[in-house]
């Protein structure tokens, strides 16, 4: 990763991925997509529509050629990837979605992970904090583990650099002394959606989950523990920014009392369908909590 910002050539094709990879959130490139009869999950699924059919790419990314052959292609595969470490690292994602990211390339991964932290940093400058300060310590180690998890080797199945994650966080945070086994998955994710990032606030979460209706545990035990590859799973979509929402207006444990509520009534009107992952969507209620 440290020798991708180090030319013009990088500089330049980072530059370009940073500028169209929201490209999805455009309502100008939503209609294009809409008129050429495509289906979508989400603004990213709706690039990847876009980078798959060579009509749509070209239209959203006419001048591509500028950055030379090499780099063209690294920023057509990332663009293409089919699936967002960004959901995995906030705990919203399940095993599955890094499917993947087996058989991708070195160079795209590290194209990846740049831009990852980049968008990082965006985002929580968009907060209200100011510049570098947006990246603080607890943060970049939290990247710093995702990387380690998700890095360059060829050799490591994505489902296990799932569950490397997690386990880095849960050392980190403490969860592994004071968790069981069995709740271990459930509860590392609940505290990476409410972006508990030292051992004070994962006591929190414990405490919280200990405090929590065995029911409200046993769902969210279920649910978060499924993979979508042997089991099918749910992806609870913006569900990150609805607990963070709950959590501050009503608690940790009305938090998760939401989540398992949501996750409960979805499980129980699908049933057991065939292995494989359904988007959840809470943004509804992420605003509603938050208004």
């Amino acid at each position: 990763m440290k020798n991708i910002l180090v030319d013009d050539s990088g500089l330049m094709g980072m530059r370009y991925l940073m500028l169209v990879h929201d490209a999805g959130k455009c309502a100008a490139v939503v209609k294009m997509t809409q008129d050429a009869g495509l289906d979508w999950t989400d603004h990213d699924d709706l690039l990847r529509c876009v980078m798959k059919t060579p009509r749509l790419q070209k239209a959203l990314l006419p001048n591509l050629g500028v950055l030379g052959e090499g780099k063209s292609v690294l920023v057509r595969d990332v663009l293409g990837l089919e699936c967002n470490l960004g959901q995995v690292m906030q705990g919203e994602a399940p095993a599955g979605v890094l499917l993947g990211w087996d058989g991708v390339g070195s160079h795209v991964r590290d194209w990846y992970l740049v831009h990852l932290l980049l968008d990082l940093a965006g985002v929580k400058a968009s907060d209200g904090r100011v510049g570098a300060t947006a990246l603080t310590l607890p943060v970049v180690d939290e990247f710093t583990d995702l990387a380690e998890a998700m890095g360059s080797e060829e050799t490591t199945a994505g489902m296990d650099r799932y569950g490397c994650y997690l386990s880095l966080r849960a050392t980190v945070l403490g969860l592994s002394e004071r968790v069981a086994d069995a709740d271990l998955v459930a509860v590392t994710r609940l505290a990476l959606m409410l972006q508990v990032m030292d051992a004070a606030g994962a006591e929190s979460v414990c405490a919280s989950w200990e405090d929590a209706d065995p029911e409200i545990r046993a769902v969210l035990r279920r649910e978060l523990g499924r993979d979508g590859v042997s089991v099918h799973a749910f992806l609870p979509y913006y569900g990150p920014a609805f607990m963070r929402a709950t959590a501050q207006k009503a608690g940790i444990r009305a938090a998760m009392d939401g989540l398992a509520a949501r996750l409960g009534r979805a499980r129980a009107a699908m049933g057991e369908p065939e292995p494989g992952i359904t988007n959840l969507d809470f943004r509804q209620e992420a605003l509603g909590v938050r208004s």
